[in-house]
């Protein structure tokens, strides 16, 4: 039998075998609240220790790069081979890091799945040593490491590059004075900016050691403790 108009728009009851919408609404943000939590025991039991970063040994042109913990986001800035200047890239997520959408109901969609990466550059004029950067950025904290001049070239011609591929994108943030755009990796937890700064070093010929999950690394030279600079 034919239903007729106001029998097919009626509104199904829980009984009906349909879930209400608030209901379904409550289990989603259960369950992503949820996996959140889980993810986070995971990250922390996989870390266990801070993150290490042991500098090659002996490189033949040695020159300094330098870790930027901004407490929330990472940072490195890479010297320019032919004058003072300093080059600092920094990768994150796009709404939250960019254009600075970072209350807490932000944060689920920012970690339980992918979403716009971005990556953040600029040039400082200044000399590259610790307590210089300590003095005019606003940080907290500045480790510095040793490595060969040539990877650091190389880093930065791959770096430019990339940094090059959106340039419609462009946006200014002036919280971390940083220029941004889009950039094609994804971000979630367990892709953050303190995954793709261990994988930038691990470029520059670096030993990292631990999950980097968190903004907490150590510069250890071979054969010494591990320091927290």
């Amino acid at each position: 039998m034919k239903q007729g108009p106001r029998e097919h728009n009626k509104i199904r009851t829980p009984g009906s075998g349909v879930m209400p919408p608030r209901t379904r609404a409550r289990r989603v943000t259960a369950a992503r609240t949820g996996l959140l939590l889980l993810l986070m025991i995971v990250a922390l039991c996989s870390t266990g220790c801070s993150t290490t970063i042991i500098p090659p040994a002996d490189p033949s042109q040695p020159a300094s790069v330098f870790i930027i913990d901004y407490g929330r986001h990472t940072s490195l800035m890479l010297p320019q081979t032919d004058d003072q200047s300093l080059i600092e890239y920094a990768y994150g997520e796009w709404d939250w890091f960019a254009l600075d959408r970072s209350r807490w109901y932000h944060l689920f969609p920012t970690l339980l799945w992918p979403t716009r990466g971005t990556l953040g550059r600029w040039e400082w004029d200044m000399e590259p040593d610790v307590e210089t950067l300590r003095h005019r950025i606003w940080c907290q904290n500045v480790l510095e490491v040793t490595v060969d001049s040539a990877s650091i070239a190389d880093l930065l011609v791959r770096l430019d590059e990339r940094y090059r591929r959106h340039p419609d994108t462009l946006h200014y943030q002036p919280l971390y004075q940083l220029n941004f755009v889009h950039d094609d990796q994804r971000y979630w937890a367990f892709h953050n900016c303190n995954h793709v700064l261990a994988q930038w070093l691990r470029d520059l010929d670096c030993k990292v050691h631990g999950f980097a999950m968190f903004a907490d690394f150590r510069v250890r030279q071979v054969g010494t403790r591990a320091q927290n600079q």
